[in-house]
């Protein structure tokens, strides 16, 4: 791996390419169900790994499904006021005025409508866990059963498409190593260079 800003500083003594550990995390506090992958387990990505289950998560679910009905029954009113000024301009009983206002109410109340669902959608989500990388699992951290909490890890994985490339330098080459210099590596099978970036330093 050779920094950009020293094309003639030496190559590493060694360079190796080494798997990414990928943590899943609880999206909210809950009871961990139907986890059945062990250590060594292959997974895909978006695979169903397990569910959250509890109290926390229920009520998420029933405040985000009662925000969503709400906004719907706001929606269908003001279309149907809509629907009554459109009646009523044609008999000349209401003002284009009081039309555009109906139309911005069914607007707003779409938005509303929308945003309550789109969130309704997020909090069903949370409740399912999914890997995230095509992968294998390295550790399982919790247990089927076992509660837990928003951001806690429930395993780790390796993932097959994410690969930290681990350098030595000494000496000169290691003083002038700096976090975020971008290089590029020259794999030893003669395959294209890929450009790297420094993200730690130990």
């Amino acid at each position: 791996m050779i920094p950009r800003s020293q094309r003639t500083a030496r190559w590493p003594s060694s360079a190796a390419a080494v798997p990414l550990p990928v943590p899943v995390r609880a999206a909210d506090t809950g009871v961990i169900v139907g986890l059945q992958v062990r250590p060594g387990a292959k997974v895909q990505a978006g695979q169903t790994l397990a569910q959250l289950a509890g109290a926390e998560i229920d009520a998420l679910l029933a405040r985000g499904a009662a925000a969503a009905r709400r906004a719907h029954a706001r929606l269908v009113a003001a279309r149907r006021v809509l629907q009554i000024q459109r009646q009523q301009l044609a008999m000349q009983l209401a003002t284009r005025q009081a039309l555009a206002e109906a139309q911005s109410a069914v607007a707003a109340a779409g938005a509303a409508s929308d945003s309550a669902q789109a969130q309704l959608q997020a909090a069903q989500s949370m409740r399912t866990l999914r890997s995230p990388r095509t992968g294998t699992v390295l550790a399982v951290n919790a247990a089927d059963g076992e509660r837990v909490t928003a951001g806690q890890s429930v395993l780790t994985l390796q993932a097959t498409d994410a690969w930290w490339l681990k350098a030595d330098f000494y000496g000169a080459d290691a003083a002038g190593v700096r976090v975020g210099m971008t290089g590029r590596f020259a794999p030893s099978d003669g395959s294209a260079d890929v450009f790297v970036h420094f993200s730690a330093i130990q």
